[in-house]
């Protein structure tokens, strides 16, 4: 497999639009499923540095969310969550 053949094929991939890239690869790479491979792989590594945020957030997110109801703020005094124990409303509004 030819290293310049790749950077080539991801060059004039990475031209066309998103949706056009799989057919585009499928002309180009002639069946050399290494080369495809190779390719996708350089494609994939490029979006995935597009937004470097975007999977910094998904591991952000709370793993726990309360919903509380009016009325219902005070039954969760006393609650545990993972090592955590609610020990009082600190506030609320904003």
């Amino acid at each position: 497999m030819n290293p310049n053949r790749a950077e080539a094929l991801f060059a004039a991939a990475l031209a066309r639009p998103t949706e056009k890239r799989s057919d585009f690869l499928d002309g180009a790479c002639l069946g050399d499923d290494a080369l495809r491979q190779q390719v996708e792989a350089l494609l994939a590594a490029h979006d995935a540095t597009l937004n470097p945020l975007a999977t910094q957030a998904e591991a952000a997110r709370p793993t726990i969310k309360l919903e509380f109801t009016e009325g219902l703020r005070d039954e969760a005094v006393g609650r545990t969550l993972g090592r955590y124990k609610l020990l009082e409303m600190i506030g609320e509004g904003g």
